[in-house]
This record gives C-alpha cells, sequence and structure tokens, in this order.
C-alpha cells in the first residue's frame, strides 16, 4: 500500500473529559476513567504501533482524548506512557510509516503543560533524525467554539493564549 492512498487510524484513548462541550456526546456523561483503563489504552496503542504487520503506512495517526492536556495523565505511569506513545509516533513518522500526527485538544483548561511536553519531544526527535521539516506535518486539531466549548471567559482566554504561545514556540505547527 503506498501511504498517498490516504489511510488514518484514530486512537480515542479514553472518554474522560471535563471540557463538557454541548455538541460532543461525553457532555452530560464527563466520564472518569480509571487509572488503569488509561495504562491499558496507551499500552494497546503502543503495542498496534509497535506491530510491523498492523503497521502499514498510515497517511495520518490521530488521537483524542477526552482531553488529555487538561489533568488527565495525572500519574507519572500515565503521564510517561503517553509520552512514549508521542516517541513511538514521532519515530514512526521518521521511518515513513505515516505521514501526519493529529492530536485533537482544547486548549481551553490549564496551563496544557503536557501538550507542549509532547510537542518538545516530537521537535527532539525530528531534529535528532535530521527531519526537522516533519513539524510541518504535526496538527494540533481544536476549535473557536463561543457557544459549544467556551462555557467561561476563561476557556476563551485559554484558548487564545495557548494558540498565541503555541504559533510563537511552535511556528511550523498546524492547526
Amino acid at each position: 500500500m503506498d501511504i498517498n492512498e490516504k489511510k488514518s487510524l484514530q486512537f480515542e484513548l479514553w472518554h474522560q473529559c471535563n471540557q463538557k462541550c454541548v455538541f460532543c456526546y461525553n457532555a452530560n456523561s464527563n466520564t472518569f476513567t480509571p487509572t488503569e483503563l488509561k495504562i491499558k489504552a496507551l499500552d494497546d496503542a503502543y503495542d498496534f504501533l509497535s506491530d510491523n504487520k498492523k503497521m502499514i503506512p498510515y497517511n495520518t495517526v490521530s488521537y483524542i482524548g477526552g482531553e488529555f492536556f487538561q489533568g488527565q495523565l495525572e500519574t507519572n505511569e500515565v503521564k510517561n506512557k503517553f509520552f512514549k506513545l508521542i516517541q513511538k509516533t514521532a519515530e514512526l513518522q521518521i521511518s515513513g510509516k505515516i505521514r501526519e500526527v493529529w492530536i485533537m485538544c482544547t486548549l481551553t483548561i490549564g496551563s496544557q503543560k503536557d501538550l507542549y511536553t509532547s510537542l518538545d519531544i516530537m521537535k527532539k526527535i525530528y531534529i535528532q533524525a535530521g527531519k526537522p521539516e516533519l513539524m510541518n506535518q504535526v496538527w494540533l486539531v481544536t476549535s473557536y467554539d463561543t457557544i459549544g466549548r467556551f462555557h467561561l471567559p476563561k476557556m476563551q482566554e485559554n484558548w487564545s493564549n495557548n494558540m498565541l504561545n503555541l504559533h510563537e514556540k511552535y511556528p511550523t505547527l498546524n492547526f
């Protein structure tokens, strides 16, 4: 299979989200995901990406939450496994098994420190491999949604501040 055939692979790692977007099927459930289920989901995704028989070339590999970067990587084990998954994803991109990486995030609550760490991991791997241009193929999927997402003025302010900071720190990152 040719990578240009536009095959996509999306991992919905868990449903937990504190965002409560009005358009989301999780809006009324705000599901809590126990640590052991997060670890299993991360291990399963990592194992899938590590299996050469399953890893045919993909145009896109994407990750959707809940909302990873709003406190859901709360234990060191969950955080380290998530970062290991991000590292594996970047390595697959370098090897040509995937073209683009999409990370879904709202950018509305908190400092998003774990998002910046994830992007720093990818950027460092690309630079070490002599392929810094791969950062051009990383997408943050978010939306400016005054009706469904910004329940408080602070949420809209956080989103705007994160967008400005991300553009400054990662100028080739796509949104």
